[in-house]
């Protein structure tokens, strides 16, 4: 089965979904592993019941009646191995469910009727409630599935809201991920899913007591559930849940989810009410529809503009989406008022859009034998979501830029890149390397002493220092258009990468890496300079991608991976991926794939908060505003800290303008302030090194530098 959690829907296990590498037993022992397998569940061992005469199922499990009494009136049968009835369907619906509630319950009723009590009664049936812990996070459900649904061609709704836990300013505030499933003529409930940190076992307990009473959907709304600000809101998920099926039962709203959206052949707009800063942050709609426009006007401005947009919109489906569907539902309301009666509410919105791409896009990863190993050109184009080409040392990593890279830098090292140490050997369409124990825990260990801030642009300078570089520039930008080679080829090595496609900070260097350098990541933490500072070179054709978290990276045998490297000269094969190159500072660093590229391009992609959801590194999101905040603050620390560089002289900060053209922010160096060249060549010359020691914190003036330096004349 390609999703963890059988009884959740796949977008809604996508929550769950994560990566282990060892197990550790009872004793102590840790086995590593390159996959982990759970293989988890019960079949119903009844041969022997069968060979008795009694009646089975088709899978095996025992048939009974509302009193648990075989076929055989002389025997009764209780728990995992009997098929009941399916109290969220109905009497025509049977089910077998593994679960210890219910089993209870049938051992009750079974003894009752045993031992001949009057008021011995019937068991009802199941509806399947159950939850289970995976780390941190909660996941319930109750009732039947989608998929369930959909294969007995059952006439249902589905919708997804993401409401907190509890209000929302009280502290620790956690969404809770709910999927509600009912029928919209009677609002009978088929079930409901349920995934977050605290307080989801809750709601499903909720929604299954109505379940059990036969409550409609819509009747959720009036519930009265305890409320305090720690424990729920005053309107609590469940209820939100009702009013949104009670909204489309009667009519006052229509919906449709993602994964309807992109199934659309016909023409439709989305109409996206965030705001702008919104968009940059938490990134755009996804859609897989060809036939979907997307525009974007703020609710604020939607009833003024909307006599504008009529024109265009009347003749084609019209669906509103922001960030979780409150908003849509009030543009929605807006739009019908004003002459717009198709209007639809993106169920879920943005968030639910993101959770149902990744599982659409696990549909597309092949399922990989080893038996059947795909060609090399093949190979390429199934790699699944790392995260960004960066150029000649392309180092993505999926969760991009804590202190402002997620694990670039290593304290102890100054070679470049931290990363895991791998393993593999050389093929034609690129060396797989896999991890031998988590890298993100690593990663994490040496982020602890570096501050959300500039101390991580001052590190990839020092790297670039330690490298022999002259000149280091950084660029906040997006990608304007992603180039198509004209022949078909796709522009990404999967389409999974345009979930990194948006805003991000470029570094670039004019030194290169050489195998030593490449060899020193091996392990994070544990620099090659410790015993040789000397070990820097050149390199002009390694491409390097890495997805630390090793969730879509594929290798040769389908194992997953945590990086793969090629010789971008000799494969033509990577030339064709245009889209992951990008401008750095002008022409004269364009990255290309058919000859060297002489210096280092690095490209961490601002982590949004979708990006953070599901990071193991950190959920600090970063916005492009923030960046700039960042930026700026490293613009005053430049100049003093070049007086404690070797080689480099200039560092430069780029950005686009309102036109998306480049232009140059900032430029520190030695060139525009001579006396800083002066003292390093000063200090040069007598042999002396210049040291945060005798000058105090990097961030003094170049006065003050001067100041410190006569004094120790």
């Amino acid at each position: 089965m390609d999703q963890v959690m059988a009884p959740l829907d796949k977008e809604m296990a996508q929550y769950l979904d994560c990566a282990a590498s060892q197990v550790t037993l009872k004793s102590g022992t840790t086995l590593k592993a390159d996959l982990v397998i759970l293989a988890m569940g019960v079949r119903p061992v009844t041969k022997f019941v069968g060979d008795a005469g009694i009646e089975l199922t088709q899978r095996g499990h025992i048939k009974v009646d509302e009193k648990m009494q075989t076929s055989d009136p002389h025997v009764w049968a209780v728990g995992d191995a009997v098929e009941v009835r399916n109290s969220a369907l109905g009497d025509a619906h049977t089910w077998a469910v593994a679960l210890g509630g219910p089993a209870n319950r049938q051992g009750r009723v079974c003894a009752d009727h045993l031992a001949k009590i009057p008021t011995a009664g019937r068991y009802r049936g199941t509806i399947g409630a159950s939850v289970v812990k995976v780390f941190d996070l909660t996941a319930a459900n109750v009732g039947v599935n989608e998929k369930h649904l959909r294969n007995l061609d059952l006439p249902y709704k589905a919708v997804y809201l993401h409401p907190n836990q509890h209000a929302g300013y009280y502290p620790n505030a956690e969404p809770i991920h709910l999927k509600l499933l009912f029928e919209v003529s009677s609002g009978k409930i088929y079930g409901a899913q349920a995934v977050g940190k605290d307080g989801v076992e809750k709601r499903i307990d909720v929604i299954s007591t109505a379940m059990h009473t036969g409550m409609p959907a819509n009747e959720l709304a009036d519930l009265e559930l305890c409320y305090a600000p720690p424990y729920g809101s005053a309107r609590d998920p469940v209820n939100f849940a009702g009013m949104i099926a009670g909204n489309i039962m009667v009519g006052l709203a229509d919906t449709l989810t993602p994964l309807q959206l992109n199934a659309l052949s016909t023409p439709a707009v989305v109409v996206d009410v965030r705001e702008s800063s919104e968009i940059s942050e938490d990134g755009p709609l996804p859609t897989g529809a060809a036939k979907v426009q997307i525009v974007q006007v703020p609710l604020g401005e939607l009833r003024d503009a909307f006599p504008g947009l009529l024109k265009d919109l009347e003749s084609r489906d019209v669906i509103f989406s922001c960030k979780t569907g409150s908003r849509a539902h009030v543009a929605a309301c807006m739009a019908r008022q004003l002459g717009l009666p198709q209007a639809k509410v993106l169920s879920g919105s943005l968030m639910t859009a993101q959770i149902c791409q990744r599982s659409q896009r696990i549909d597309a990863v092949p399922r990989v034998r080893p038996a059947e190993v795909r060609p090399a050109e093949k190979c390429e184009r199934e790699l699944c979501e790392a995260q960004d080409i960066l150029s000649t040392v392309a180092c993505v990593l999926r969760s991009a830029v804590e202190t402002m890279s997620d694990g670039i830098n290593s304290k102890r090292r100054k070679t470049g890149v931290a990363v895991e140490s791998w393993h593999g050997e050389l093929i034609a369409d690129g060396e797989v390397l896999t991890r031998d124990h988590s890298i993100t825990g690593e990663i994490g260990r040496v982020l602890r002493d570096y501050p959300a801030g500039t101390q991580s642009l001052r590190e990839l300078v020092q790297n670039a220092d330690d490298a022999g570089a002259t000149v280091v520039k950084f660029l906040l930008a997006r990608p304007q258009s992603i180039p198509n080679n004209g022949c078909g080829h796709p522009s990404y090595l999967h389409q999974g990468f345009d979930d990194y496609s948006g805003w991000a900070l470029y570094a670039f260097n004019d030194a290169q890496f050489s195998e030593s350098d490449f060899k020193a990541i091996r392990n994070i933490g544990k620099s090659s300079k410790q015993s040789d500072a000397s070990k820097t070179g050149k390199s002009d054709w390694k491409l390097l991608i890495m997805d630390p978290h090793q969730r879509m990276l594929l290798g040769k045998d389908g194992e997953r991976a945590f990086a793969r490297r090629w010789n971008f000269v000799a494969d033509a094969s990577v030339r064709g991926y245009q889209g992951h190159v990008a401008w750095f500072g002008g022409s004269e660093h364009r990255c290309c794939f058919s000859a060297e590229f002489h210096g280092t391009m690095f490209r961490f992609p601002l982590r949004t908060a979708e990006h953070a959801r599901y990071s193991d590194l950190s959920k600090l999101v970063w916005s492009p505003e923030r960046m700039q905040e960042v930026l700026q603050q490293f613009q005053l620390e430049c100049e003093p800290m070049l007086l404690f560089l070797k080689s480099v002289s200039r560092v430069e900060y780029w950005r686009e303008n309102e036109n998306g053209q480049l232009q140059l922010a900032f430029c520190a160096g030695l060139q525009q302030t001579p006396f800083l060249a002066l003292l390093r060549d000063l200090c040069t010359s007598e042999g002396r090194s210049l040291s945060k020691s005798r000058f105090g914190a990097v961030g003094v003036s170049a006065e003050q530098a001067a100041t410190h330096w006569a004094a120790v004349q």
